[in-house]
């Protein structure tokens, strides 16, 4: 009575052998020369088309067997897994591939140097159902056969690889080559650019100040307004200069004349010297000052007035100031010693 009650289950599956049908399989190439062929590809597709026994594609699946017969699953791809292809077997193997239950479907399997493993029957085998729903499994077989390389064909393919590397290493040192010749003309180029800067600079000093010669001294008057007393050391620095060092009277006497010839609107001078605790001492060469012609009531006593300058309104005498100061219409007396018109070559 249990056995009667009980509805039975009846499972059905059809397996058709394909030969010359919608599921193709190959393999390339189709023979590997173990140890030299680089790739290897087997690749599984089926095409959809109207009035096959095959309704819905589930599933598409690479077997390979060493006898024909016996067959391991290597990879499988279904519409569960979309684009995923599992793969069942440990060798250097990927797997790519796309199943569309009512369109065109593939997977395929690639090898880099395939070895001996790869070698064998394949079986391609599309899963699926018919109109009624009964499981449908076509079949279709391609084969990958090997040859092993003779001493010769191994010979010359050790040539080949002898001369891809020695063209390689040709090519290696023509960089090496071409990277020296590039640093040396980044240098050269360096070079040029420190002549230019140097010989601009010479020429802005030509065109921008006025020049006086003194036994082995030159100076020059920058036309350039300084606000203070950095400011006009920048602009002797930037000329290979400094603010100029009066050390004597006939050296006083002679840049006073040489002042007052090509005043112009300036108010003030600034000097070279700074004071240090109750010392004045020359900005450049540091020794203590040898000469002073300061205005009636100078230099001021007070600690912070540590720069000096000439004034114009005063007849050019030496007055103190904070070096902090700020002024207007003050312009930079430069020195150059040993300072001749060859230096000022371009």
């Amino acid at each position: 009575e249990k056995m009667s009650s009980l509805g039975s289950f009846i499972a059905v599956c059809f397996l058709v052998q394909c030969s010359d049908c919608l599921l193709s399989v190959s393999s390339s190439p189709s023979t590997i020369d173990v140890g030299l062929t680089n790739s290897l590809d087997v690749l599984c597709s089926y095409t959809r088309t109207k009035g096959q026994s095959l309704e819905a594609l589930v599933a598409l699946s690479i077997s390979r067997s060493m006898n024909a017969t016996d067959f391991q699953e290597l990879a499988l791809i279904n519409v569960f897994t979309g684009n995923i292809v599992t793969l069942f077997t440990t060798e250097a193997v990927t797997g790519t591939g796309r199943v569309d239950t009512y369109g065109d479907s593939f997977i395929n399997l690639h090898w880099d140097y395939p070895t001996m493993s790869a070698v064998g029957t394949y079986q391609c085998t599309a899963h699926g159902s018919d109109t009624i729903g009964h499981d449908i499994l076509i079949n279709n077989l391609t084969s990958v056969d090997y040859t092993k390389p003779d001493q010769d064909v191994l010979l010359n393919k050790i040539h080949e690889m002898d001369n891809a590397l020695k063209a390689l290493q040709n090519k290696m040192d023509e960089l090496r080559n071409y990277s020296a010749v590039v640093t040396t003309l980044l240098r050269e180029n360096a070079h040029l650019k420190e002549c230019c800067n140097a010989n601009s600079r010479k020429v802005d000093v030509l065109l921008h100040s006025v020049f006086a010669h003194v036994v082995n001294n030159s100076y020059f008057l920058s036309k350039e307004n300084s606000s203070n007393i950095t400011e006009a050391a920048a602009v002797c620095n930037r000329y290979d200069g400094y603010l100029v060092e009066i050390t004597s009277a006939e050296q006083y006497h002679v840049i006073r004349d040489f002042l007052l010839l090509n005043s112009t609107n300036a108010l003030g001078i600034f000097l070279g010297a700074r004071k240090y605790g109750n010392t004045w001492r020359y900005s450049h060469s540091f020794r203590n000052v040898s000469y002073f012609n300061w205005d009636y009531g100078e230099p001021n006593p007070l600690t912070n007035y540590d720069c000096m300058y000439l004034q114009y309104r005063s007849n050019l005498k030496m007055f103190s100031f904070p070096c902090t100061s700020s002024f207007y219409q003050f312009y930079a007396l430069c020195e150059f010693p040993m300072f001749s018109s060859d230096s000022l070559n371009v």
